[in-house]
């Protein structure tokens, strides 16, 4: 089973080497219904708050993703997209709030997110030349 694995050729500065992303933390984060589910024995879920092409801010509805640094499989139900898995690292946490790093994300699932997140770019450009205000 291949994977992207985000991670990977990531200069020591955080620069992707060969790949468009150049600093994960300036990656657009986007507003999207969702829901995730951890895939484990124990129930825990929750909706998704917004998501970038690196990761997700996740607000805790059931159970616990754990602590810093903890590796958890998400199962994420995006806008109407088909729901797909990634692993991801809690990077932070505020209250009943996780932010999370993806780290390795199947290339369908991965080109899945890609075409979401375009499209959820696109949108304000394609409102004004609509003339929606």
């Amino acid at each position: 089973m291949q994977s992207f694995d985000a991670t990977d050729n990531v200069a020591d500065n955080g620069e992707f080497m060969g790949h468009v992303i150049l600093d994960r933390r300036q990656e657009p984060r986007f507003a999207l219904p969702g829901r995730f589910r951890v895939v484990s024995e124990q129930p825990i879920s929750g909706r998704v708050i917004d998501v970038s092409l690196n990761g997700a801010l996740l607000e805790q509805q059931q159970g616990s993703l754990g602590g810093i640094g903890n590796r958890v499989e998400l199962l994420l139900e995006l806008d109407e997209s088909r729901p797909f898995t990634a692993q991801a690292r809690v990077a932070h946490i505020e209250g009943s709030r996780i932010g999370v790093e993806f780290h390795e994300i199947e290339p369908a699932a991965f080109q899945q997110l890609a075409e979401l997140v375009l499209a959820l770019k696109r949108a304000p450009t394609l409102a004004k030349l609509a003339g929606v205000r």
